[in-house]
């Protein structure tokens, strides 16, 4: 979506149009086929014009666009070469084991035994239900990676399923 940024005067309906567009323009990076007819510098832009999207930024001067990744099956791709994946993992409440620690295995196609993911716990629900979920992810004490895999450890089975948002920097 590529709209002004910039509100001109007008009735309070018009300028509430004016600002739900330049709203929609910076939610979406400018995303669209060709580039944007006002630019700023620092601003972003996601070139849909190609097979993938492209995301570029303009640079201090505002005098070009500067490359900083593509999206290639929805995962973004750095111009380092960088790979972000992230992840969405259910911890069940199925836990192997008699004694602690209890296991779990997760299939993470991509992981391999050198990846270092960060994981967060993403509670839902109302509030007693995510402070709920927030004490039981404190019974898992650790979370290792290997092939295709991460194993975690916890002192005790959690009684809820929790959901976790893994990201993979490769």
């Amino acid at each position: 979506m590529q709209s002004s940024v910039q509100i001109q005067d007008g009735s309070g309906l018009e300028v509430l149009s004016q600002l739900n567009a330049a709203f929609q323009t910076l939610a979406s990076c400018n995303s669209g086929s060709s580039e944007p007819s006002e630019t700023y510098p620092a601003m972003f832009w996601l070139d849909t014009s190609g097979t993938n999207a492209v995301l570029k930024q303009r640079n201090a001067e505002n005098t070009a666009w500067v490359e900083r990744g593509t999206f290639i099956n929805n995962e973004f791709h750095s111009v380092d070469r960088t790979q972000i994946i992230v992840r969405e993992l259910t911890l069940s409440t199925d836990w192997e084991g008699d004694t602690v620690p209890l296991t779990q295995e997760i299939a993470v196609s991509e992981m391999t035994a050198t990846d270092a993911p960060t994981i967060v716990l993403v509670p839902a629900g109302t509030h007693s239900e995510q402070m709920e979920q927030k004490a039981e992810f404190a019974k898992v004490f650790r979370g290792i990676t290997s092939s295709g895999k991460i194993t975690f450890y916890a002192t005790e089975a959690t009684t809820v399923s929790l959901t976790l948002q893994m990201q993979l920097i490769k």
